[in-house]
């Protein structure tokens, strides 16, 4: 039986520019560094000659908790998530993060250039509550979540 959630994996084009975008902006820290490049790795992924770096992140309150796994393709290279998602396409459609204030990270992230979906938005949750949430992007289109209990 499952006992808890590890890791999601996000792969990205450009690793720098994501690692940047999830240390500098979303204040993740990396926990761990590290390539593949096995005949293992291969048969995992289903990929032929597939050479991976890989950086874990984790939140500052959390670093035992599950974490953020940023993916790079050196080989083969990907493709870009395709421009026309929509959040009723099946399969993962977002991370979300839990935060103490969401609109002052959306502020904080506006400013520094995040586009949001809209405005921090209140929705009743049935089990959960009240919640202020936002909808925004990465820097490879991956759909992110800013949730608070209110």
């Amino acid at each position: 039986m499952i006992k808890s959630i590890a890791h999601v994996a996000v792969s990205t084009l450009d690793l720098e520019r994501s690692r940047a975008f999830y240390e500098q902006l979303l204040g993740l820290s990396v926990v761990a560094d590290f390539y593949l490049d096995d005949r293992g790795i291969d048969n995992v992924v289903q990929i032929d000659n597939a050479r991976l770096h890989i950086l874990m992140l984790a939140t500052p309150d959390d670093p035992s908790g599950a974490v953020v796994e940023l993916t790079h393709y050196e080989t083969p290279k990907g493709k870009p998530m395709p421009a026309d998602f929509r959040y009723n396409n099946v399969g993962v459609t977002h991370i979300c993060f839990w935060v103490d204030d969401v609109d002052a990270d959306y502020q904080r992230l506006s400013k520094a250039g995040v586009v949001f979906n809209s405005e921090p938005q209140t929705v009743d949750v049935k089990g959960i509550g009240t919640v202020k949430a936002a909808y925004f992007r990465d820097p490879d289109n991956n759909s992110l979540e800013l949730l608070q209990v209110c």
